[in-house]
């Protein structure tokens, strides 16, 4: 079995990733109060390090309870592992957290945004007009 087996997974994970990323930004961005602003940002760019963290950690227990029942799903040659039982194993955990996804989006209610781009355009313009009838 080839290492290259692997890339697709790593290319689609690279890809949701990135989509993901922006979606946290915009959320944070409109969504969050903007008094919390600065630290939803800092939340969201957190996010990255907290998940290869518990990626890491994962992996290194997922590898030391199959190790003591035998055969380890993550070994060292990718021909005896059983990484398939940890692929299934991650395809769970996607599904539940699909799930409580569903649950909590279907329960938000989104913060109205104004766009104030036209009332600051409009409020310049009104200013230049008081100002030229007052000279």
């Amino acid at each position: 079995m080839s290492v290259f087996w692997l890339a697709p997974q790593f290319l689609i994970m690279g890809i949701a990733d990135g989509f993901g990323l922006v979606g946290l930004q915009e959320y944070f961005y409109d969504q969050v109060p903007d008094s919390m602003r600065g630290i939803g940002i800092g939340l969201y760019l957190s996010v990255g390090g907290a998940a290869n963290f518990l990626s890491s950690l994962m992996i290194t227990l997922v590898d030391r309870v199959t190790e003591k029942n035998g055969e380890s799903w993550i070994g060292k040659d990718l021909n005896s592992s059983r990484i398939d039982c940890f692929y299934w194993l991650l395809a769970g955990i996607n599904a539940v957290n699909l799930c409580i996804y569903a649950i909590v989006a279907s329960r938000y209610s989104y913060k109205n945004v104004k766009r104030t781009t036209m009332a600051i355009a409009d409020s310049y313009e009104g200013e230049d007009v008081e100002n030229q009838n007052n000279h």
